[in-house]
């Protein structure tokens, strides 16, 4: 089981203020070296759903969980800015979409998901996006 929950969020968040650094950080963090980590701990990630057999797809059998953001949502994003931090965990999604349907036939679970919420945590107070 990997469970990779790194991320930054640039303080230059609005239009006039993001900077391309800013931008590369950002990927560099939350898109780039996940998906690298991922990558280079495959082999063990495989040799446990290996020994897991018949085992149902799921984090009993093996996993690769990201962490990312419902800020991320392309839908969701009536508020804007916070350019490095939306577009880097938006292509962290993607990356994992890609990883998911390369792995599929492995019994590896891939998903990026967002951490607010949980059966004994409201993150957000009354204002949050996800209840329990």
């Amino acid at each position: 089981l990997l469970i990779n929950n790194a991320g930054v969020l640039p303080q230059n968040r609005d239009l006039q203020a993001v900077t391309p650094q800013d931008m590369r950080d950002a990927f560099e963090t939350n898109c780039i070296a996940p998906l690298f980590l991922s990558r280079a701990l495959l082999p063990l990630i495989q040799k446990a759903a290996a020994k897991s057999g018949d085992a149902a797809m799921g984090v009993a059998k093996a996993a690769i969980i990201q962490m990312s953001t419902a800020v991320a949502s392309i839908a969701e994003n009536s508020g804007g800015g916070m350019y490095a931090y939306r577009c880097s965990k938006t292509a962290l999604n993607m990356s994992m979409k890609s990883l998911s349907v390369d792995l599929a036939s492995t019994g590896i679970l891939v998903m990026a998901m967002h951490p607010w919420g949980g059966s004994s945590l409201r993150w957000g107070g009354p204002n949050a996006q996800i209840t329990t």
